[in-house]
């Protein structure tokens, strides 16, 4: 494996990104992140839309066909790679397909694993009922909004996604859609779930993603609540002006 500059490397004329393992780590001292590598790509294709540039279309060919070689269909079962990560590579295929030209050599490439993808986190999501990601809430967001979805009963899976993620966050009774959790209120469930001393900043991402897609008028009220408690425990710096 060719390393260049000891953090980007060639592979079966793909394009292998690689990451110190640790902030002081010497430079042979690298691991790949297929998660990286996905996030990279989605990058290097809105940089191709920004710019008009196609030449890094032709590049983003090559990091894809390193993420396959990275993270094949075959390991998805057996790889360690977590739930969260899995859909942090299932957020940037969604952006990068959302995006990406469809006279692109390889964009029905992108969409077959982005689907395939899909597919599996549905299934690891209803096998496990923990589960939840605000990359995995994202993606659903950017996938309601693509002009890819366009089947009636694919819309509706969607939005049924995102409202199993609002409900399993809440700690709702998914039938009910009441509190399942004893307290004062839908946000002691959140903060049952991530502590009062939680920051949480990745959850209000991805709340805030599918309050795009469900007109959930107590949703909007806990993204409120949330940001509210972070820039209060945190302390930053809010001016008000007056005109």
């Amino acid at each position: 494996m060719d390393r260049r500059t000891g953090y980007e490397a060639h592979q079966f004329r793909g394009h292998i990104w690689l990451h110190l393992k640790q902030p002081n780590s010497k430079q042979d001292d690298v691991d790949a992140s297929p998660a990286l590598q996905a996030s990279a790509l989605a990058a290097l294709v809105r940089c191709a839309e920004v710019t008009k540039q196609k030449e890094y279309l032709q590049e983003a060919e090559g990091w894809f066909q390193g993420l396959l070689k990275m993270y094949p269909r075959s390991i998805w079962n057996e790889t360690l790679v977590s739930f969260h990560k899995t859909s942090i590579i299932w957020e940037s295929l969604a952006l990068v397909a959302s995006h990406m030209p469809t006279e692109s050599s390889f964009h029905e490439d992108i969409v077959e694993y982005m689907l395939s993808l899909e597919s599996w986190l549905r299934q690891t999501w209803e096998n496990a009922g923990s589960t939840w990601s605000f990359a995995s809430a994202r993606a659903l967001s950017i996938r309601w909004h693509s002009k890819l979805l366009k089947k009636n009963k694919q819309k509706l899976l969607v939005k049924k996604w995102a409202k199993e993620h609002v409900d399993r966050f809440l700690g709702r009774d998914q039938e009910s859609g009441l509190n399942s959790k004893s307290g004062d209120g839908v946000t002691q469930g959140i903060l049952a779930r991530i502590g009062g001393a939680g920051y949480t900043c990745g959850p209000l991402q991805g709340l805030a993603s599918i309050s795009a897609i469900l007109p959930d008028a107590e949703l909007m009220q806990v993204v409120l609540q949330l940001l509210e408690k972070d820039l209060d425990k945190y302390r930053f710096p809010v001016r008000t002006w007056v005109f």
